[in-house]
């Protein structure tokens, strides 16, 4: 695979790289370098992968409920509910979300994570992609609306500065991100704001890092160390 970068990619095909929500066209319209959200979604998203996670740090399997923050057009809603999971999704781009397919219309809802339509303790867990495109001034504000309405935990799986550097060179994963922070950056957020560190027993941790090595086989890692990966996983208080 090339390395990525899009905004090369919407020149040469002449795209409209408008903002729209957090992030440009052509974060969703060049996805890998030269595929779409939709042409590349099965490389980069497992739904079975974020069960797995899950059950490992939480114990929990299906049925339960999960809101997507960061849902896009709402594939990974049904890919969830393939496995027995309630989603929900919640996505900032008009232009993402306006391509949701009618039957999950009613589940993905266009919104913003600082300000979410939902009651407290509404969803099980969470799942994020969203905060590192949140802007600086307003991450904190977004952490404390999902710690409102979640019950158990969220599974963070937003970009970070120690991700490693092939990885973060090869998918170009700085493009649009506003907020950025290491592992432990973010974690210093998210302690302030109504979570807490979720692992804190070194064989769940043995047994997330190997969830994590399995899922990249002959790929390259995405987290350096299983010291980093625990910085994605946090319970609410």
């Amino acid at each position: 695979m090339k390395k990525i970068n899009r905004d090369t990619e919407a020149e040469l095909v002449g795209s409209d790289n408008a903002a729209c929500g957090n992030v440009n066209k052509a974060y969703h319209d060049f996805y890998d370098g030269e595929r779409s959200y939709e042409e590349s979604f099965e490389e980069y998203f497992d739904a079975e992968y974020n069960a797995d996670l899950i059950e490992i740090v939480w114990g929990a399997r299906p049925p339960y409920t999960l809101l997507d923050c960061g849902s896009a057009n709402g594939l990974t809603l049904a890919e969830f509910a393939k496995l027995g999971i309630d989603a929900w999704g919640v996505e900032n781009s008009a232009y993402m979300y306006a391509k949701t397919a009618p039957e999950w219309r009613a589940k993905n809802l266009l919104g913003d994570v600082c300000e979410l339509p939902f009651p407290e303790n509404r969803f099980d867990f969470l799942y994020d992609t969203s905060l590192c495109y949140v802007p600086p001034d307003k991450v904190e504000t977004a952490m404390r609306e999902m710690a409102r309405v979640c019950r158990k935990g969220i599974f963070f799986g937003g970009i970070t500065t120690d991700m490693t550097t092939e990885v973060i060179e090869r998918h170009d994963l700085f493009y649009n991100v506003a907020t950025l922070c290491t592992g432990r950056e973010w974690s210093e957020k998210f302690l302030r704001n109504g979570w807490r560190i979720a692992i804190v027993d070194p064989n769940i941790l043995a047994r997330a890092w190997k969830c994590e090595c399995d899922a990249n086989t002959g790929d390259l890692p995405w987290y350096p160390s299983p010291g980093v990966m625990r910085y994605c996983f946090y319970t609410k208080l």
